[in-house]
């Protein structure tokens, strides 16, 4: 979030914002041409020149009132003048989850889907007092069941110590960096686990959209609860075995065919503007008993993009194809065949139309 203050200073001035700004504020001032400076330079009598102080503060900024003075200063003669102002943070509330997924699972077995909830607000979520959020799922296959546990130990296999979870109020007492107070703080996520499960004569190519929720209600300082927030994961029953399919994406804002940044399952926020590109990263692991035969993994080009063939898709396993640099269709890799617990990676990248 930013703001500007527009001040007219009169005389040699430097320029001095707050002497001490709250944690992840800054301020920077500019003049009538949105040029940085830090001092008005010489002015006669009378005169002035105006000056933008751009303040910028974090998304996760607390509501309230915060007091900022602004100085002025001659370094000849030590005449000053201070102006002060008072930045009301208001209230924001926002959920985010990530993201959808999908997997095959034998009759009468079951697949986990890892998601990640984030507090993307300002305020405490899901606490139980002021905020409730309800954890729920529904499946739309008649013989598919689901349940949902927290990653207690944040390691990322779902383990015997991982509970079920109906509520992020939930979300107290975990280890390894997870959440040790009820809730999400703001900034805070926190790993769910979908464990879908197929009843023994569930017919093969039966295929099954489990919905994941998490439902926020109740007021903080006056503020509604934020969007109920959704993923949905989709499980198909086969009788070759089961493969689970997880994407994950990465900014690559030079277009230099490399990710700025590890890849991640949430939202690209930053950088994701016309002319910039992402890279996409599918990873297909085999999650039963037997080998998987004749495994294909296919993504279509997103709308509003082109594949962009700097470095080319590849596979860690099989042969890949794609469409031509700067054209749509779909990438697809023939991956052969892939044992219990192996996986294979298919990367690429597509650039955002200017």
């Amino acid at each position: 979030m930013q703001f500007a203050r527009i001040c007219r200073w009169a005389g040699v001035a430097a320029l001095v914002g707050a002497l001490t700004l709250p944690a992840g504020w800054s301020v920077v001032f500019k003049d009538a041409g949105g040029a940085v400076i830090t001092n008005s330079g010489a002015l006669d009598p009378t005169a002035n020149k105006l000056v933008y102080a751009d303040v910028t503060l974090p998304n996760d900024a607390p509501p309230g009132a915060v007091d900022l003075y602004f100085r002025a200063i001659s370094p000849t003669t030590n005449t000053a003048d201070v102006l002060h102002d008072v930045v009301t943070v208001n209230v924001v509330r926002s959920l985010t989850l990530t993201a959808d997924q999908s997997g095959t699972v034998v009759a009468g077995g079951s697949v986990v889907y890892s998601h990640t909830v984030t507090n993307t607000g300002n305020v405490l979520e899901g606490d139980g007092v002021l905020s409730q959020a309800t954890i729920a799922t529904s499946d739309s296959a008649a013989g598919f069941t689901s349940i949902v546990y927290w990653d207690k130990n944040n390691d990322g296999v779902l383990d015997a110590g991982d509970p079920v979870v109906t509520t992020l109020a939930q979300l107290t007492g975990g280890s390894n960096g997870a959440s040790t107070a009820a809730g999400l703080d703001p900034g805070e996520s926190a790993r769910l686990f979908v464990q879908v499960s197929a009843a023994a004569a569930t017919p093969d190519g039966t295929v099954d959209a489990t919905t994941l929720s998490v439902a926020t209600s109740g007021l903080v300082n006056g503020a509604a609860a934020p969007a109920t927030v959704v993923v949905t994961d989709t499980t198909t029953a086969s009788a070759l075995g089961q493969i689970t399919l997880v994407k994950a994406q990465a900014l690559d804002a030079d277009c230099d065919g490399v990710a700025d940044s590890a890849f991640g399952t949430g939202d690209i926020t930053t950088g994701a503007v016309p002319g910039a590109c992402i890279r996409y990263q599918i990873t297909a692991t085999n999650t039963g008993g037997s080998d998987v035969n004749a495994v294909v993994v296919s993504d279509a080009i997103p709308a509003n993009t082109t594949y962009h063939g700097t470095v080319a898709a590849a596979t860690s396993a099989g042969t890949v194809s794609a469409p031509a640099n700067g054209a749509t269709g779909t990438v697809q890799a023939n991956i052969g065949s892939l044992p219990p617990a192996q996986a294979a990676v298919v990367t690429f990248g597509v650039r955002i139309n200017p």
